[in-house]
Protein backbone atom coordinates (compact mmCIF):
# COMPACT_ATOMS: atom_id res chain seq x y z
CA UNK A 1 0.00 0.00 0.00
CA UNK A 2 2.79 2.37 0.72
CA UNK A 3 5.10 1.23 -2.08
CA UNK A 4 6.26 3.18 -5.09
CA UNK A 5 4.35 1.09 -7.63
CA UNK A 6 2.31 3.10 -10.07
CA UNK A 7 -1.06 1.70 -8.89
CA UNK A 8 -0.29 1.79 -5.17
CA UNK A 9 -2.44 3.91 -2.84
CA UNK A 10 0.58 6.05 -1.95
CA UNK A 11 1.31 6.69 -5.64
CA UNK A 12 -2.38 7.56 -6.17
CA UNK A 13 -2.21 9.86 -3.13
CA UNK A 14 -5.04 8.28 -1.16
CA UNK A 15 -5.89 10.93 1.43
CA UNK A 16 -6.27 8.83 4.59
CA UNK A 17 -3.71 6.17 3.73
CA UNK A 18 -1.99 6.10 7.12
CA UNK A 19 -5.33 5.67 8.92
CA UNK A 20 -6.25 2.82 6.57
CA UNK A 21 -2.92 1.10 7.15
CA UNK A 22 -3.42 1.42 10.91
CA UNK A 23 -6.91 -0.11 10.63
CA UNK A 24 -5.43 -3.06 8.75
CA UNK A 25 -2.80 -3.54 11.48
CA UNK A 26 -5.53 -3.46 14.13
CA UNK A 27 -7.56 -6.01 12.20
CA UNK A 28 -4.56 -8.33 11.89
CA UNK A 29 -3.99 -8.10 15.65
CA UNK A 30 -7.70 -8.64 16.39
CA UNK A 31 -8.07 -12.13 15.06
CA UNK A 32 -5.98 -15.14 14.42
CA UNK A 33 -7.17 -17.13 11.47
CA UNK A 34 -7.34 -20.84 12.06
CA UNK A 35 -7.93 -22.94 8.94
CA UNK A 36 -10.73 -25.48 9.27
CA UNK A 37 -10.25 -29.10 8.27
CA UNK A 38 -13.59 -29.67 6.55
CA UNK A 39 -12.83 -33.33 5.95
CA UNK A 40 -12.84 -33.93 9.70
CA UNK A 41 -15.90 -31.73 10.31
CA UNK A 42 -18.25 -32.81 7.52
CA UNK A 43 -19.21 -36.25 6.24
CA UNK A 44 -17.07 -37.11 3.22
CA UNK A 45 -20.15 -38.19 1.24
CA UNK A 46 -21.71 -34.76 1.78
CA UNK A 47 -18.51 -33.00 0.71
CA UNK A 48 -18.18 -35.18 -2.38
CA UNK A 49 -21.79 -34.39 -3.31
CA UNK A 50 -21.09 -30.68 -2.84
CA UNK A 51 -17.96 -30.72 -5.02
CA UNK A 52 -19.83 -32.71 -7.67
CA UNK A 53 -22.66 -30.16 -7.72
CA UNK A 54 -20.13 -27.35 -7.91
CA UNK A 55 -18.50 -28.98 -10.95
CA UNK A 56 -21.94 -29.33 -12.57
CA UNK A 57 -22.60 -25.63 -11.97
CA UNK A 58 -19.25 -24.67 -13.48
CA UNK A 59 -19.97 -26.77 -16.56
CA UNK A 60 -23.44 -25.22 -16.93
CA UNK A 61 -21.88 -21.76 -16.61
CA UNK A 62 -19.38 -22.58 -19.38
CA UNK A 63 -22.22 -23.80 -21.60
CA UNK A 64 -24.29 -20.69 -20.84
CA UNK A 65 -21.31 -18.47 -21.66
CA UNK A 66 -20.81 -20.23 -24.98
CA UNK A 67 -24.50 -19.63 -25.80
CA UNK A 68 -24.20 -15.99 -24.71
CA UNK A 69 -21.16 -15.55 -26.96
CA UNK A 70 -23.14 -16.96 -29.89
CA UNK A 71 -26.11 -14.71 -29.15
CA UNK A 72 -23.79 -11.73 -28.90
CA UNK A 73 -22.26 -12.56 -32.28
CA UNK A 74 -25.73 -12.97 -33.84
CA UNK A 75 -26.86 -9.60 -32.49
CA UNK A 76 -23.69 -7.86 -33.67
CA UNK A 77 -24.09 -9.36 -37.13
CA UNK A 78 -27.78 -8.38 -37.29
CA UNK A 79 -27.03 -4.82 -36.21
CA UNK A 80 -24.16 -4.59 -38.69
CA UNK A 81 -26.46 -5.89 -41.47
CA UNK A 82 -29.23 -3.43 -40.57
CA UNK A 83 -26.76 -0.56 -40.54
CA UNK A 84 -25.61 -1.43 -44.09
CA UNK A 85 -29.11 -2.00 -45.51
CA UNK A 86 -30.91 0.94 -47.09
CA UNK A 87 -34.06 2.04 -45.28
CA UNK A 88 -37.26 0.44 -46.58
CA UNK A 89 -39.34 2.62 -48.85
CA UNK A 90 -42.97 2.98 -47.93
CA UNK A 91 -45.35 2.46 -50.85
CA UNK A 92 -47.01 5.49 -52.13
Amino acid sequence: MSGKARGSPRFRRVADLEARIEKLHQFEKWGTITPLDFESLVESEKLQKYWGKLQEIHELMREAQALADGINADVREAVRYEAKSPPEQSPG
